[in-house]
C-alpha cells in the first residue's frame, strides 16, 4: 500500500487539471500555515484537504491508514510532547500537524505527475534562473520518482520476512541492523536501474519540455491563494 500512496493516480479532478508548478506552490504554502498554525487552526487545516482530495476522487484516510509506520511516529510525536507539556490540546495539535502535512504530501503525489511537474517547473523558473531551472526540475522529478521506490522496497522486503517466518521482537537489534542493511543494498541497485533507464533513453537533466499554458482559472486560483495566504498571517499577527 505505501507504493500506492505515494504514486500518481489518474483521475478527471480540478486538482490534476491544476497546472504542477501552481501546485507545488499551494503545497509549501500550506506546509507553511500547517507547521505555523494554532492549536485549533490546525483541525480546520486537515479538514480541508481531507475535503479537497474527496472532491478529487482521492480517499486520502485509506492510504493514510496504510501507512502503519508513519502512523506509528505520529504517536510518539504525541508522546514525546505529553512527556513535555502535559498538555492534551498541545498534544493532540503536534501529532494532527504531522499527520496534516503527511495528507498534504499524498495529495500532491496522488493528483501530479511527476514528468508534467518538471516541465512545467522548468518552463516557469526559466525566465528566473535561466537554463539552471531545467536541471533543478529534472533533480525533483528524479527525487519524487524515488520516492515511492523506498517505501514499495521497504514494504517487499518486510513482507518476504514474514512470509519465511521472520521477527524482529526476538533479536531487534540484530534483525533491524540486518533489514537496514538489505534494504540500503536494495535501493542501491534500484537506483542503478533507474540511472540507466534513464540513459538508454538518452535523457538530459537540461532539455526544455513542453509543456500546457496556465488557464485564466489557474491564474485565479493562484492570485487566490496568495492573498488567502497573506490575509491569514495578517490576522495572526494582529491577534
Amino acid at each position: 500500500m505505501a507504493r500506492i500512496a505515494f504514486t500518481y493516480e489518474p483521475k478527471d479532478s480540478f486538482l490534476s487539471r491544476t497546472v504542477p508548478a501552481f501546485k507545488l506552490l499551494y503545497s509549501l504554502l500550506f506546509s507553511i500555515l500547517i507547521s505555523s498554525a494554532g492549536v485549533y487552526e490546525i483541525y480546520i487545516y486537515a479538514f480541508f484537504i481531507i475535503t479537497i482530495g474527496a472532491f478529487s476522487k482521492i480517499n486520502l484516510m485509506r492510504l493514510l491508514l496504510s501507512m502503519h509506520a508513519m502512523i506509528a511516529i505520529s504517536f510518539f510525536i504525541a508522546i514525546t510532547e505529553w512527556s513535555n507539556t502535559k498538555n492534551i490540546s498541545s498534544t493532540l495539535s503536534e501529532a494532527v500537524s504531522y499527520l496534516t502535512l503527511l495528507l498534504l504530501t499524498l495529495l500532491f503525489m496522488a493528483t501530479t505527475d511527476i514528468t508534467d511537474l518538471s516541465a512545467s517547473l522548468g518552463h516557469y523558473l526559466e525566465p528566473i534562473i535561466g537554463k539552471s531551472s531545467w536541471r533543478l526540475a529534472s533533480n525533483i522529478m528524479v527525487t519524487l520518482a524515488m520516492l515511492p521506490m523506498i517505501f514499495f522496497c521497504a514494504n517487499t522486503m518486510l513482507m518476504a520476512r514474514r512470509s519465511r517466518g521472520g521477527r524482529f521482537f526476538s533479536h531487534p537489534f540484530k534483525n533491524i541492523t540486518s533489514y537496514t542493511i538489505s534494504l540500503f543494498l536494495l535501493l542501491f541497485e534500484k537506483a542503478q536501474v533507474f540511472e540507466d533507464a534513464l540513459l538508454s533513453r538518452s535523457f538530459s537533466n537540461t532539455a526544455p519540455r513542453r509543456t500546457d499554458k496556465a488557464s485564466f482559472c489557474d491564474i485565479l486560483a493562484l492570485v487566490c491563494v496568495v492573498l488567502i495566504t497573506i490575509a491569514i498571517f495578517i490576522i495572526r499577527s494582529a491577534s
